[in-house]
């Protein structure tokens, strides 16, 4: 496996893997913008976290609308996800996650 630039491997693993065992512990997770932050349904289903690999971070807002009058929309710094390849026992997915500064999850996605 290669480095973890993103830095979130170690969280989305846990994260992960208490949604496979049904973990009944609270989660930082928190409602963000209409994104879903719940973790993705039939993880049982998928077997163990085998591995998890950094595949890139996606570009912030401002990044994204960057030259766009018609943004609508403040800047921020912190709104970029990074995105991982996550091999279970029983099949791959990828899942994207971004964390804010006081540690709360607020963005998670799996397909």
């Amino acid at each position: 496996d290669g480095p973890d630039s993103g830095g979130k491997a170690a969280l989305l693993m846990g994260l992960l893997r208490a949604g496979v065992r049904n973990d009944p512990a609270p989660l930082p997770l928190v409602p963000y913008g209409g994104m879903r932050t719940a973790l993705p349904a039939g993880l049982p289903a998928l077997g163990e976290v085998q591995r998890v690999t950094w595949l890139g971070r996606t570009p912030t807002i401002a990044q994204s609308n960057r030259g766009n009058p018609k943004a609508g929309r403040a800047p921020r710094d912190d709104d970029a996800s990074e995105v991982y390849a996550v091999q279970f026992a029983n099949g791959l997915r990828l899942c994207s996650i971004r964390q804010r500064g006081d540690g709360m999850v607020d963005g998670l996605n799996c397909l």
